[in-house]
């Protein structure tokens, strides 16, 4: 079996007390990722090969994936009392892959 994976990840976010009760938060997260399945060897290929010479090159030509994903959020919190927070938020995603 042969796995591989290689992830950067990052994360953006501003905060901002409006008052006492009300707090807003806003941002972005970030991931890029090349990896290599653990399985993808025998489903995608059919055999088992050893992750040598030119085995893996072309395991890493054949199988490896790109990802990258982006996500948006926005919220706000409002607390009435101690006790008691409510949230109203959005978050937006989106992904692309490539083999």
């Amino acid at each position: 079996m042969t796995g591989k994976d290689k992830t950067i990840q990052g994360v953006l976010s501003y905060n901002q007390n409006i008052s006492e009760k009300f707090q807003f938060i806003a941002g972005m997260d970030f991931e890029n990722t090349i990896s290599i399945p653990p399985y993808a060897n025998d489903e995608v290929l059919g055999n088992s090969y050893q992750y040598i010479g030119e085995n893996a090159e072309t395991i890493d030509d054949e199988l490896t994936i790109t990802e990258n994903r982006f996500a948006a959020f926005g919220q706000f919190l409002y607390s009435p009392v101690d006790f008691v927070t409510i949230l109203f938020g959005s978050r937006n995603y989106f992904a692309h892959a490539n083999h």
